[in-house]
């Protein structure tokens, strides 16, 4: 059995700075919602552009760590996936 992921913030979504913020402006999924890879857990707007932070596996998401409003930063925890068919 696979351990659970941590989706966190991509650390390279602004290469150019370290010491970013983003905002989470949309939560796509909620805990018992199946994710596919690649689809979109939850929405992050940096100071330009609107982000997706996407499931890198399948799986059910089991937690949801943010809320829409909230300020993450570079590797924060934004959902815990439990994967299937791993």
């Amino acid at each position: 059995m696979a351990p659970n992921i941590i989706l966190r913030v991509p650390e390279d979504l602004w290469p150019s700075r370290k010491d970013w913020t983003a905002v989470v402006v949309e939560i796509h999924k909620k805990p018992g919602d199946h994710v596919e890879p690649g689809e979109p857990v939850v929405s992050v707007e940096l100071e330009k552009a609107v982000v997706s932070v996407e499931s890198p596996v399948g799986g059910v998401v089991v937690e949801i760590h943010v809320k829409e409003g909230m300020k993450v930063s570079p590797g924060d925890p934004v959902a815990t996936i439990k994967p299937q068919g791993v």
